[in-house]
C-alpha cells in the first residue's frame, strides 16, 4: 500500500533528468519530495549511494523486473531507479558504427566529453532517472520487437499516438525513419507543447482515465461485437482500409469520434489508446475469422 507522508523512504543520491540545464533537485522539490540528501545514523555505512527522503502522500517505490520505479499517488511513473542491484558481468554489445555516424557533426573534443559523461553515468550506482509525463519511444532505442516503429506514451504507459510498423526495404527504411520521427515530434509539439517539462501534464491523465475506465477485454469484446454482422468480404475490405504505418494511425484517429457513438458517449471522444486497442481488437477478430495476416 502507499506509504504515509510522514514515513522516511530512500532514494539514490545521484539524480538525472536527461535534459541539459534542468536541475534534478529543483524537479524533486517541485514534485513535493522533501529532505533529499538527509543521512540517518549508520545510514551511509549501510546503504552506500542512498539518502533519506520524505515522499508526498500516496507515493511509493515499486519493484518491477530488476528496477525500482518512483510512483505517484495516481500510479504514474515519475522516475526509475537504475542499478539498485548488483548484476553479473555481461558481454558488451559492439556496434559496427563509426564515431562520425554515431555522433554526427560533433568535434573530436566533444565526442570524447560525451563518451566521458556516458562512462560516468553508467558507473554511477544506484541512480534515479526522472521522467516527464509524456515520452517519445522508438523500437530501436527501447529494444522492442512490438507492433510500432514510434509511439508516444504517458506515465501510465498508455498510447497517445503511434505509427505501426510496415514492410519496407532497407533503402525505404533509411529514408522513412527520419520522416516518421519528425512527424511524431511535430505531433507532440502541437498537442503537448510543454512535454519536455518535468512538471507538465501530471494532472491531465488521471482525470481522463476516470472518464474511460475500460479494460482491454471490454474493448476487445466491443470490437468483436462491432464485427458480428460483417461478411468475410467486408472484413477483407476493412483490413485493407485499416492498413499499416501512417495509414493505421490516420484510421485510429478517424475512429475516435465513431467510438463515442459505439460506446454511447456522443459528447465524449475516447482517447487514442482506447481507439488503438479497439482497432487491435478488430484485428484479432479478423485474424480469427478470415485468417492471420497482421502481426
Amino acid at each position: 500500500m502507499p506509504r504515509k507522508s510522514d514515513y522516511w523512504n530512500n532514494l539514490p543520491k545521484a539524480v538525472y533528468t536527461g535534459r541539459e540545464g534542468v536541475e534534478p533537485l529543483e524537479v524533486l522539490t517541485t514534485w513535493g519530495i522533501k529532505d533529499w540528501g538527509k543521512e540517518g545514523q549508520f545510514f551511509e555505512g549501510n546503504f552506500v549511494g542512498w539518502c533519506l527522503v520524505h515522499l508526498p502522500a500516496g507515493w511509493m517505490l515499486s519493484l518491477e523486473g530488476h528496477d525500482f520505479y518512483l510512483v505517484d499517488q495516481h500510479n504514474q511513473i515519475r522516475g526509475v531507479i537504475q542499478e539498485a542491484f548488483e548484476r553479473p558481468p555481461s558481454t558488451p554489445i559492439v556496434l559496427d558504427i563509426s564515431d562520425e555516424d554515431w555522433y554526427g557533426d560533433m568535434s573530436p573534443e566533444e565526442i570524447e566529453e560525451e563518451k566521458r559523461q556516458n562512462r560516468e553515468y553508467r558507473e554511477t550506482k544506484p541512480r534515479l532517472v526522472l521522467r516527464t509525463c509524456i515520452n517519445f519511444r522508438d523500437s530501436f532505442a527501447c529494444g522492442e520487437n512490438g507492433p510500432h516503429d514510434f509511439w508516444v506514451e504517458n506515465a501510465y504507459g498508455q498510447e497517445l499516438y503511434s505509427i505501426r510498423r510496415q514492410e519496407v526495404t532497407p533503402e525505404e527504411y533509411d529514408e522513412r525513419m527520419p520522416q516518421l520521427r519528425k512527424k511524431v515530434f511535430d505531433w507532440m509539439d502541437e498537442h503537448y507543447p510543454n512535454w519536455r517539462e518535468h512538471d507538465a501534464y501530471w494532472d491531465v491523465f488521471p482525470e481522463a482515465d476516470k472518464k474511460w475506465p475500460l479494460t482491454v477485454n471490454e474493448i476487445n469484446s466491443a470490437a468483436a461485437t462491432f464485427l458480428e454482422d460483417k461478411s468475410n468480404d467486408d472484413l477483407q475490405a476493412l483490413r485493407a482500409e485499416m492498413g499499416q504505418g501512417e495509414k493505421r494511425t490516420d484510421y485510429i484517429i478517424a475512429l475516435q469520434p465513431k467510438l463515442a457513438e459505439i460506446f454511447d458517449r456522443v459528447d465524449d471522444v475516447p482517447p487514442f489508446h482506447i481507439a488503438s486497442q479497439f482497432a487491435w481488437g478488430m484485428t484479432l477478430e479478423m485474424n480469427h475469422r478470415i485468417g492471420f495476416e497482421d502481426r
